[in-house]
């Protein structure tokens, strides 16, 4: 059964430090819009089966990106981008429906699913454009590849808010003082 919260992976994220630092240089008060990032996945996971790496980019870029006047890999870095291109017409631009349709191929071949992607996916599931994700690179340091993103703080529900942020009561605000 699909489950709609982002999940614990995002949770652990968001409560550990990313809501405590958008609560404390935006106070929810909307002044910052923007929360850019990164997600990636490990070669090492992946190196066996470079399609299901290529498929799993092209759904996020498919549903959430492909925007090239934002961000675009510099040419040293773009060793990995143009290969997902093949696959962007196995998915429809719905994101629920490519989502399952890509995770029970990964199952089905046996491959991890990496679930931080399909958390942050949950984020923007119908497609809002609240979340934006851009070309990947590969990052021969950590040997992953990796994924920028955008997610527009301002579409984060009041749910989400508490859930990520929890209560603002909580947050040692003076560990962020300098």
């Amino acid at each position: 059964m699909e489950r709609e919260n982002p999940g614990v992976g995002l949770l652990s994220i968001w409560r550990g430090g990313l809501g405590p630092l958008v609560y404390r240089y935006n106070g929810l008060t909307n002044e910052k819009k923007y929360l850019f990032g990164q997600v990636s996945l490990q070669a090492k996971d992946y190196s066996l089966n470079m399609e299901s790496m290529n498929k799993i980019f092209a759904l996020f870029l498919k549903n959430f990106g492909l925007s090239l006047n934002m961000i675009y890999p510099k040419e040293t870095l773009n060793v990995f981008c143009n290969s997902f291109y093949p696959y962007l017409e196995e998915f429809e631009g719905n994101y629920k429906n490519d989502a399952k349709k890509l995770k029970t191929f990964l199952k089905e071949n046996g491959i991890h699913v990496p679930s931080l992607f399909f958390h942050y996916g949950n984020l923007d599931s119908c497609n809002s454009g609240s979340l934006k994700m851009f070309l990947p690179v590969y990052n021969s340091l950590l040997d992953c590849y990796e994924m920028a993103l955008c997610y527009d703080l301002n579409s984060l529900s009041d749910a989400h808010k508490k859930m990520f942020i929890g209560d603002t009561n909580d947050i040692n605000l003076s560990a962020f003082d300098e």
